[in-house]
């Protein structure tokens, strides 16, 4: 069993998997290895003698937080396999992650509209949504290019937008979510209806030009207070209508 913890902010890890035996003559075994965190993940390998064969399993939006790998080999009979032989062959079994983190993401205020600026062709940033919210609607507008040369109203000015709870979204071949492009005259909201609670949310920009856009994130009721209103009139019984917080 092997035993990972994968930071925060991490849009990708990598899994680099090999087994080995002590001995050329021994006799080559199967390899299996798994680990399960929100999807299923299963590998397959053969033991060799040398390095030869590594196993490399990339993995997308990778959830914080502890990983568990486990590897187990099928079942032999070692004293048919080895009958006659004065070696006893020795297995083993060896795994790697590696990842990179995203540092310095900037931080959207909720309910006040600002004005951000990318610094690279992909942008991260993160909005923290408290617990009690019912939901929350984060729009994109006025987006423009900060270079002259870039100026053409018909090129998208946002190649690719994404919105993720928890984790930073990718845009990539392999594990790709669904991305919204902007031009300098559209706009563009995410309405999350039942956000996490007490996570932050994760904003991706693409694009191949510095650009500068407007946003904002509204957020709608309070779970909290409107628990605690409703259970003050229920003891009461003087309630006859309640307005619940936008």
């Amino acid at each position: 069993m092997f035993h990972f913890t994968v930071p925060k902010e991490v849009p990708r890890a990598t899994w680099q998997f090999a087994a080995f035996m002590d001995d050329p003559t021994c006799h080559t075994r199967k390899v299996y290895m798994s680990t399960k965190y929100d999807y299923d993940i299963v590998v397959t390998t053969t033991t060799t003698y040398q390095p030869k064969n590594v196993t490399v399993v990339p993995v997308y939006e990778p959830q914080p937080g502890d990983w568990f790998v486990a590897a187990y080999m099928s079942y032999w009979d070692e004293k048919v396999q080895q009958q006659g032989l004065g070696h006893k062959c020795q297995y083993s079994i060896g795994a790697i992650a590696l990842w990179s983190q995203i540092d310095n993401i900037v931080n959207v205020p909720v309910n006040y509209q600002t004005r951000l600026r990318t610094s690279a062709t992909t942008t991260y940033y993160k909005i923290y949504v408290p617990s009690g919210l019912l939901s929350f609607r984060l729009s994109v507008w006025n987006c423009s290019f900060t270079l002259h040369n870039f100026r053409d109203i018909n090129k998208p000015c946002i190649e690719a937008m994404y919105l993720k709870g928890r984790v930073l979204p990718t845009s990539s071949h392999f594990h790709s979510t669904e991305s919204k492009t902007l031009t300098t005259n559209a706009s563009y909201s995410f309405i999350e209806p039942s956000p996490y609670e007490d996570s932050y949310y994760y904003l991706s920009i693409v694009s191949s030009s510095i650009i500068e856009f407007d946003i904002k994130v509204d957020t709608t009721g309070n779970l909290t207070l409107i628990h605690f209103i409703l259970s003050v009139c229920v003891r009461a019984r003087v309630c006859t209508h309640i307005h619940t917080p936008a």
